[in-house]
Order: C-alpha cells, then sequence, then structure tokens
C-alpha cells in the first residue's frame, strides 16, 4: 500500500502547478491576461507522512518509483475553473479546480483529485492550494504548493483526521498559448 500510495506521489506533485488586473474580466477576480495553457516542471521540497518529514531526495531512497520534478499542463479558464493534465505514472483522477486573483501578478488556485491504488480503487483525496507568482510580461512563473492527502472516507474540506500525506514545494512554468 505503501508503495503504490508513493507511485501516486509522483502525480501530486504536478497538481501543484502546479495555474491580470485592469484587463476585461471573466469570472469576478479572474483577469482575462491570465487565461490561457502554461507547461510547467513540478519540484516537490519536502514530503511528509507518518514516516517522518524527507526532502524528495531523500524519500526517493524509500520510493525510487517518486519522482520528484514531473512535467504538467496548466489550463487557466476564463471562468475562474482550471485543468491540469500530468505526465507520470501514478494513478490519479483528472485535476479540478478554482483559481483567482489574489496580488498584482499573483493568483491562488485550489484543485482536488482522487488517488487511486495499484487495482484501481480510489483510495485519497488529493487537495492542492497552490501561489503563483508570473513575471512582468506574464510568460514564466513560479509556484509554490501544498498538496494533502486524506482518505476517501474523509470531507477533504472538512477532514476530521490529519493529511495521510503532505507534499511541500513548488514549480515553474511557461506560458504556452
Amino acid at each position: 500500500m505503501i508503495r503504490n500510495t508513493l507511485l501516486a506521489a509522483a502525480a501530486a506533485v504536478a497538481l501543484a502547478a502546479g495555474p491580470a488586473f485592469a484587463d476585461s474580466k471573466g469570472k469576478q477576480g479572474t483577469p482575462d491576461r491570465f487565461v490561457g495553457t502554461y507547461t510547467l516542471q513540478g519540484q516537490t521540497d519536502t514530503v511528509s507522512g507518518p514516516f517522518g518529514t524527507f526532502t524528495c531526495t531523500e524519500f526517493q531512497q524509500f520510493s525510487p518509483d517518486l519522482v520528484c520534478a514531473n512535467a504538467s499542463l496548466l489550463e487557466l479558464r476564463a471562468d475562474g475553473t482550471t485543468g491540469t493534465t500530468i505526465a507520470g505514472q501514478a494513478p490519479i483522477s483528472e485535476v479540478f479546480g478554482n483559481w483567482q486573483r489574489t496580488g498584482r501578478r499573483e493568483i491562488g488556485i485550489e484543485s482536488i483529485a482522487i488517488v487511486y491504488d495499484a487495482d484501481g480503487v480510489a483510495e485519497n483525496w488529493a487537495l492542492t492550494s497552490s501561489t503563483v507568482t508570473f513575471d512582468r510580461s506574464r510568460t514564466t512563473f513560479t509556484t509554490s504548493f501544498e498538496i494533502n492527502w486524506f482518505p476517501i472516507t474523509d470531507d477533504p474540506r472538512n477532514p476530521t483526521s490529519p493529511p495521510v500525506i503532505t507534499f511541500i514545494g513548488g514549480s515553474e512554468g511557461t506560458r504556452f498559448d
């Protein structure tokens, strides 16, 4: 079970991609100049759980299949929703989320996905909170993120138990379109 969970960790890293101001706007707080598709490389800095807290590189000693950095696509839509496609082997559902402006060149993203075990049984919720900070041209960005996995039997918005695993890290991205 730990091995299956660790395999799914590789995909969870990319959840954080990881998704301005006076332009025309879709949903309130989602300025059109952020709308688009972005490519990114995910990098997890730490992994925490019942096993303790490790750097991603240290954690790979226990799970060689864990990829600390992987690629994904992030779509920021005008209606304030996001879509993320993750490159990797981990069994994870589509990623659904919302975004909004939180600063001059900054947005916040909250997203959720389901993590499956190797047999395809839903095992955990993956709840991600990200902060995305763009450069002046909004063509590149950096993110910081926290991904918390809660048991599938728990309510991820109001959990009754602590996260099974927490990933904290950051990534970098570039506008594709």
